[in-house]
């Protein structure tokens, strides 16, 4: 028998595990002591990487062991199939070692290093007749013995300078994310233009986004839609779309069309601007300026084709320039290949339900969430009832759960899946919050002293006084844009400022102003000193009569 020595290294908080394999046979040494038995241990992260990429794959291996994580590397193969890699990676990951733990998988290295699977696009509408598969990296995901799918992300390096660009990014971004809480989402969406159904899928994206966006966070939108009150400045779309991706922000979310290196055009008459485009990204490459050193934490492009990681000329995809500037999100979620709307709609929705009501903690299990509710719908699914008579009418040659289950697979995570979401916890939540009379009293349970700062906002979809702009054109309609635009993406209608003593805060308001509320946002801070949110709550107010004096009523628990 032929002799061979294979030595797995797994650190695990400074203990090592060995497994050996000597004349066929294979002892496994694991400490029972390991990280995988302390509640506070993230998990296993196993990074595969190009040959070329080793030395970064240590440096990354050992920032996300200082970081808690049990991580280890493994050398992608010249050559390799995706399914042999695959098996490879199942051996490295003994069922024993990580039963029971959140594992995670990150591929360091472009398509050509580090193979991706290719599937055949089933649904004819869609299909790109330029290559008819699509990549993913999703069936990666799966183990054998049952065990629990990984998380699974990508950084497409194509050189050792890109891969460390992209951890040195990481590594002082999340820090810098980490001190500083984020409570703002960035929206950008173009025009459906999906035809005589065009207006009630805008319609059901507009409701998801306000219903699944809660009161305690801030929204900044740019509806890229002639006449609409969010329509930024046409001529300076992409510098305005630009700024929406510095941040700082929880996430940054695209709805619309896109391309494997663009965005959809914003048409106003006879002239049509680019959104965004790869060539944009340049000042994103350069270091940051003072106060915009956050970014954003990841962004979702839920169109066609920018996240077409696998293309044949070797050029970046819009998500991958996104991912390797400087200033750019530290991870992005798109599809490798045309989409279709309604699954685009399930994306959209679940995308901001994991963050902003289940509060996940990282972009893998972001990039989960989303590829288990696209694999196992609920029964009575509103999109599904919205959709299905669309697609009798249209009829559609793929049913709803096929075009769902394939879209799990077409999205694809392009960044470290560890990454963590800079959102505040849900033990910082403010709790008790109520409104009683003139009063809004709340408690902070994870701070006994700081500052608190309470804004009132009108209902999101409120633009009465903004100016008409389905007329104008030209130098005219950009500067009704310019007024319009920001006040669009400013509900506050009021400040109260007062004091958290002993874990708790009582403040007064004027009742005409509790009247036109529509909601309200907590956010508490250290001291009047210190920037750094330290706790988040929102509430939302209901719709009184004029005459009627303001409800006492509770946020849920």
């Amino acid at each position: 028998m032929r002799q061979a020595a294979v030595i797995v290294r797994l650190q695990l908080r400074r203990r090592v595990a060995l497994a050996c394999c000597a004349a066929g046979v294979l002892l496994v040494i694991v400490n029972p002591s390991s990280a995988f038995r302390g509640e506070d241990s993230p998990g296993l992260l196993l990074i595969v990487h190009a040959p070329e990429l080793a030395v970064v794959a240590q440096q990354w291996r050992d920032y996300r062991s200082a970081d808690g994580w049990a991580a280890e590397t493994l050398e992608a193969r010249p050559g390799e199939s995706p399914e042999a890699l695959h098996e490879r990676i199942s051996r490295a990951l003994p069922a024993e070692l990580v039963a029971g733990r959140p594992m995670a998988l990150l591929l360091l290295g472009d398509s050509d290093t580090v193979p991706c699977f290719r599937r055949v696009q089933s649904e004819p509408t869609i299909v790109d007749q330029r290559d008819e598969m699509f990549a993913t990296d999703a069936p990666y995901a799966e183990l054998a013995h049952g065990r629990d799918p990984m998380r699974v992300g990508r950084v497409p390096a194509r050189s050792a300078a890109e891969a460390t660009a992209v951890l040195t990014k990481l590594q002082t971004r999340e820090v810098a994310l980490g001190a500083q809480w984020q409570s703002r989402i960035e929206i950008v969406a173009g025009e459906g233009r999906f035809g005589e159904h065009d207006r009630l899928l805008e319609t059901l994206t507009t409701g998801l986004l306000s219903r699944a966006v809660g009161p305690e966070y801030s929204i900044r939108a740019s509806y890229c839609r002639h006449g609409s009150p969010w329509c930024p400045v046409p001529s300076e779309v992409s510098t305005v779309v630009r700024e929406q991706l510095r941040g700082p922000a929880l996430l940054f979310a695209y709805l619309g069309h896109g391309s494997a290196q663009a965005l959809d055009k914003l048409n106003a008459g006879p002239t049509s601007t680019r959104i965004l485009k790869s060539a944009d990204l340049a000042d994103l490459a350069r270091p940051a300026t003072s106060g915009q050193g956050v970014g954003v934490g990841v962004a979702i492009l839920i169109c066609c084709s920018a996240g077409w990681f696998d293309r044949a000329d070797g050029t970046p995809c819009l998500a991958e320039s996104m991912l390797l500037a400087e200033q750019g999100p530290l991870a992005v979620i798109a599809g490798s290949r045309p989409t279709h709307p309604y699954a685009n709609a399930v994306v959209a929705r679940e995308a901001l339900t994991a963050i902003c009501e289940q509060r996940v903690g990282t972009v893998g299990e972001l990039a989960a969430a989303i590829e288990r509710v696209l694999k196992y719908p609920a029964d009575g699914d509103i999109i599904d009832a919205l959709a299905a008579p669309i697609a009798i009418v249209q009829k559609w040659r793929t049913p709803l759960p096929q075009l769902r289950g394939m879209h799990a697979e077409l999205y694809n995570l392009l960044g470290d899946p560890c990454t963590r979401l800079p959102h505040p916890p849900a033990a910082n939540s403010v709790q008790e919050l109520t409104v009683d009379g003139d009063h809004i009293r709340g408690r902070v349970p994870a701070l006994e002293q700081g500052s608190v700062l309470i804004e009132l906002e009108r209902a999101r979809t409120d633009t009465a006084g903004l100016a008409p702009t389905n007329a104008l054109l030209g130098e005219a309609l950009d500067a009704a844009c310019r007024t319009n635009w920001p006040l669009a993406n400013d509900p506050v209608i009021g400040r109260i400022q007062t004091s958290l003593v002993n874990g708790r805060f009582d403040a007064q308001c004027d009742p005409a102003l509790l009247l036109r509320a529509r909601s309200l946002r907590v956010l508490v801070f250290s001291d009047a000193r210190d920037a750094r949110l330290r706790a988040l709550g929102g509430l939302a107010l209901p719709v009184v009569p004029a005459s009627a004096t303001p409800p006492a009523l509770a946020a849920p628990r």
